[in-house]
């Protein structure tokens, strides 16, 4: 006579092992997308523009209340322009770090959580490294901010998958070098627009 186990005592123990703990950390790279005026140089082709930036983040946060996360995230860019003048290759690098507070409402199960969360950020460093005028920058700051949603899947109790998309609202407005501004006609440097990527996560 053969003993009979229930699959949903199987699937139930399954879940218990990967129950929801009360800390997420996050390591995401993000593809910015972006129309930026940067990428518009009078006189000049770009090799390479600023239409599309990589961004490194990382996030931790605490489920405070049930469906309710708070947390804090940085972002690291990697974003520049370049193009050649009379034969020598010229070089346009942004330095930008930013920080901030996130608020996100949690659903999902104890496989897959979902995130849906707004931030803001503020620039710890706002600067752009030229090899034609020096440094670009500007005396005040100002905070931006992001929508975005993501998919916390676990491999395990600890371990997990993250995707996220969202879209950023991020200008950076006239950064002048020498009363040179970055954005011909002394526009801002505005890099808002959509963003998605991938990394993991931690649990604990």
């Amino acid at each position: 006579m053969g003993i009979s186990i229930p699959l949903e005592s199987v699937w139930a123990k399954k879940d218990s092992i990967l129950d929801n703990r009360t800390f997420l950390f996050y390591f995401t790279g993000d593809l910015a997308l972006t129309s930026t005026e940067a990428n518009k140089l009078p006189n000049f082709n770009l090799s390479k523009n600023m239409r599309t930036p990589l961004v490194s983040a990382v996030g931790l946060g605490a489920r405070v209340f049930k469906s309710l996360w708070l947390g804090v995230r940085y972002e690291y860019w990697f974003a520049g322009r370049e193009w050649t003048d009379l034969g020598t290759l010229q070089r346009e690098t942004l330095n930008l770090q930013m920080v901030g507070p996130e608020l996100a409402y949690v659903r999902g199960n104890p496989r897959v959580n979902y995130y849906f969360a707004v931030g803001g950020m503020y620039p710890l460093v706002q600067k752009i490294n030229s090899s034609v005028n020096g440094v670009y920058s500007r005396g005040s700051q100002f905070w931006n901010t992001h929508a975005r949603a993501s998919m916390e899947l676990k491999i395990n109790s600890r371990l997990g998958l993250h995707l996220e998309t969202g879209y950023r609202w991020l200008n950076l407005r006239d950064l002048q070098s020498g009363g040179i501004s970055f954005v011909s006609g002394g526009r801002d440097l505005n890099l808002s627009g959509p963003f998605f990527g991938m990394g993991f996560n931690l649990f604990f």
